[in-house]
């Protein structure tokens, strides 16, 4: 799996293989600057997999890919 943030305001999971959108997260209301990925690499470990997106909207989303929703977000202000 490959993350990627764009100006479309998405973070889209992405079928490296096949070529193909998987999942996309949806809550910025800016352009997606930065990506962290964290977690298993593999999809059945078990262990969850966590997603730290940064955005021109001055918030920092948490995503847990399993969830819809970002579990946190951290407003961080005009800079």
């Amino acid at each position: 799996r490959l993350y990627t943030g764009s100006d479309d305001m998405l973070v889209s999971c992405w079928d490296v293989a096949a070529e193909e959108t998987v999942r996309t997260f949806e809550g910025h209301t800016d352009v997606v600057r930065c990506l962290r990925v964290s977690g298993a690499a593999g999809e059945h470990t078990g262990a969850h997999r966590l997603v730290l997106s940064g955005s021109y909207d001055h918030t920092v989303q948490l995503w847990d890919v399993s969830a819809p929703r970002p579990v946190m977000t951290v407003r961080m202000g005009e800079p």
